[in-house]
């Protein structure tokens, strides 16, 4: 059971990375084609990330990163790295 919840985990936030990814690297006639819009996309990332977190509160053997580093395309190919902030799953929310 552990083992499924920290694939699920690790699956959710590979998938969450690859949908900004793509993000950042198709044209926009391949976003549209994709996911609609761009926002559309963005909420597909969140999604996935949403899962993971679930996952995670399952698993409890550890919470998610505060962060997460990407590392994504830029227009002229070259790699960027960008550093994405998580809420605290640890703080009730008033």
């Amino acid at each position: 059971m552990n083992k499924a919840l920290a694939e699920l985990n690790a699956l959710c936030l590979i998938n969450a990375q690859d949908v900004i990814t793509r993000l950042y690297s198709d044209s926009d006639k391949d976003i549209e084609k994709r996911y609609g819009t761009e926002e559309d996309g963005l909420n597909v990332a969140m999604k996935y990330i949403e899962l993971a977190e679930r996952a995670n509160r399952i698993f409890f053997l550890g919470n998610l990163p505060t962060s997460i580093k990407i590392s994504q395309p830029d227009k002229d190919g070259n790699r960027v790295f960008k550093v994405y902030e998580f809420a605290d799953m640890g703080k009730e929310v008033e």
